[in-house]
């Protein structure tokens, strides 16, 4: 006789921490899924965005799986209805359930559970998002196959990168991009003092993340598209981070005697580098690719220290073709506990079908040379 699935409901993160960060443990785990960085984004995104909290803890006998999830107020149309959705959405670029062993879980009963809570949550879909094919080890996520089973489930419209560091990271430029590299640190190098540094103290980590922010925000000034910082919650989450002991960061520079040209702000875990948020002074030496440089420091410093994997994350960001050599595919899926959650399911599935078809290719393509032809 089997044992039966038992389900916990928790309002928040900090009840559930002790089996939380044990699951976590795991080297299945990306660095997205923790308990301290979701802690943080709730802590400032969250709040500021109405998110509550809804973390389900699945039992079934010795195994455990717990999705970190968060009832949500989204607006369609004239109402507004509840959802179940990751928490860290905006800065997380992978999400998914934390189980003990996936192969012990049925995941046709986590699915009628799933909806069943979120029937009694008053929610009216169950929404799963950037989930990966594959867990941070390589082994493939169980979860996914079930997923694509749904009415609901598909693969989403981009995917992830990633870089093995198998050669020096050089060896993926040409001959003229490597001369330019050259050419721009010997300039450099003749206005003051060129340094790569990496970010060590809570001053110096919160002072490049500042001025990471402020790169990005000028930079998409420039490019006319949309800024996240724009909602001040971003910014708090991404300093808060960064002052956070627990958080696996990675923040390094390219300094200019005590100035930053270029920043990246990523995280760093088991021999995994996650390329997460490049920035670079617009203004300040323009012509000499300071962020380019930054990222050639960065690689050849994952090379020389044992690093496995550079993980540039989601996105299909045509300047990854040149490092990437890896293609991770992600994918969604909802589950409707009511009307209204068939109907929202039915339409966003119908509206990310058209983002993966060629059309919408040659659509973006269309909107891009506009945009900079205005």
């Amino acid at each position: 006789m089997s044992e039966a699935l038992k389900a916990s409901i928790y309002r928040d993160l900090d009840t559930p921490a002790a089996i939380w960060d044990s699951l976590a443990q795991d080297s299945r785990i990306y660095a997205f899924q923790t308990r301290h960085w979701l802690s943080v984004w709730q802590n400032t995104i969250g709040n500021a965005h109405g998110v509550v909290p809804c973390i389900i803890v699945f039992e079934k006998g010795q195994n455990t799986a717990l999705f970190p999830l968060g009832k949500k107020k989204v607006r369609f149309g004239t109402s507004s209805r509840t959802m179940l959705i990751w928490l860290g959405y905006g800065v997380s670029d992978y999400a998914a359930p934390i189980f003990s062993n996936e192969a012990q879980f049925d995941m046709t009963e986590l699915f009628a559970h799933l909806r069943s809570i979120a029937k009694k949550e008053h929610c009216c879909v169950v929404y799963l998002d950037r989930i990966p094919k594959f867990w941070a080890d390589g082994t493939a996520v169980l979860f996914v196959r079930a997923l694509l089973a749904l009415p609901f489930g598909h693969r989403l419209h981009y995917s992830a990168h990633a870089m093995h560091l198998s050669q020096d990271p050089l060896l993926r430029l040409n001959a003229k991009e490597r001369a330019h590299l050259r050419r721009a640190e010997r300039r450099l190098s003749e206005a003051g003092t060129l340094s790569f540094i990496i970010a060590k103290d809570k001053s110096l980590r919160k002072h490049l993340t500042c001025s990471m922010i402020a790169f990005k925000q000028a930079r998409f000034r420039q490019m006319k598209v949309h800024d996240n910082f724009v909602d001040p919650a971003f910014g708090d989450f991404y300093i808060q981070a960064s002052q956070d002991e627990h958080i696996p960061l990675h923040i390094c520079a390219l300094m200019l005697n005590e100035r930053p040209l270029a920043v990246h702000w990523g995280l760093s875990c088991l021999q995994r580098l996650y390329y997460l948020m490049p920035a670079f002074d617009i203004e300040k030496y323009p012509s000499l690719s300071t962020g380019n440089l930054l990222l050639v420091k960065l690689l050849q410093y994952c090379a020389e220290n044992n690093y496995r994997l550079v993980d540039f994350a989601n996105g299909d960001e045509p300047y990854k073709e040149k490092w990437c050599d890896m293609e991770l595919a992600l994918y969604e899926g909802y589950i409707p506990s009511e009307p209204a959650g068939w109907l929202i399911s039915l339409f966003e599935s119908a509206l990310e079908s058209m983002k993966r078809s060629t059309l919408a290719l040659h659509l973006k393509r269309m909107a891009q040379f506009l945009k900079f032809s205005a």
